[in-house]
């Protein structure tokens, strides 16, 4: 069974925020012995700007849906 969870506007803002917050602290680590590199800083705050602009214009939904508030769980079976 997949599980599918729809996040609005802001959930994702939130997301790609705390890993904006990831990035500057620490781009690149090592695990045992593998190195381990986090998403490009400026591809992340692009999607930011875009995510702050959806947010601006249609509120803070679930995209293409008339959900207005929280998330929608859609479960395939």
């Amino acid at each position: 069974m997949a599980v599918v969870v729809l996040e609005t506007w802001g959930t994702q803002l939130a997301n790609v925020q705390a890993a904006i917050n990831a990035v500057l602290t620490n781009q690149r680590y090592e695990i045992n012995s593998r190195m381990v590199q986090r998403a490009d800083l400026e591809d992340l705050q692009k999607r930011a700007e875009y995510l702050a602009n959806k947010l601006a214009t249609e509120g803070d939904v679930v995209a293409g849906s008339t959900v207005t508030r929280g998330a929608m769980r859609v479960v395939f079976t």
